[in-house]
């Protein structure tokens, strides 16, 4: 078995390397029947090699949900919740070292994770940029002044 040059798990040991899925897939079942532990395959971002993971830890990635794609053309994956993005994030980020940040599809109810910070993308909704108190007090600025302004309205029609 390979061991990854570029690639830890959580306690700093390289993860094993497998070359295709099912080679990956085989070790799984090995792993259940021998040793009673539940794990899954899936293909690193990092190395583009296949690895396994508990299954207690695996997110919930729509395959095909959206048409974005990265900068490669690939199409990027479908978080259906924020928690599951939250998830790859905080994954991500203690395995791959790999600074990520996640934004709101702008397709589809789900979410995506980049590269980019929301500075640096232009393309990330607003809402990723600010923080959650920013965006209650532009809310709040939002519906003042559109009550001024049906205010003003309803002043004018009154004449």
């Amino acid at each position: 078995m390979e061991k990854s040059k570029t690639c830890f798990n959580k306690k700093g040991n390289p993860l094993t390397v497998y070359n295709s899925q099912s080679e990956a897939n085989e070790s799984a079942k090995y792993e259940k029947k021998e040793h009673k532990i539940n794990l899954y395959s899936y293909k690193c971002e990092k190395c583009g090699k296949y690895h396994l993971a508990p299954k207690e830890s695996k997110i919930n990635v729509e395959k095909i949900g959206c048409s974005c794609t990265d900068s490669n053309g690939k199409h990027k994956a479908l978080y259906k919740t924020k928690k599951d993005a939250e998830k790859q994030l905080a994954n991500s980020q203690k395995e791959q070292h790999v600074k990520l940040y996640i934004y709101k599809c702008p397709k589809t109810n789900g979410y995506h994770l980049t590269h980019h910070s929301a500075n640096e993308y232009k393309d990330i909704p607003k809402e990723q940029k600010s923080s959650s108190a920013t965006k209650s007090k532009s809310e709040k600025s939002n519906k003042t002044k559109k009550k001024s302004v049906l205010s003003t309205i309803k002043s004018i029609f009154k004449k």
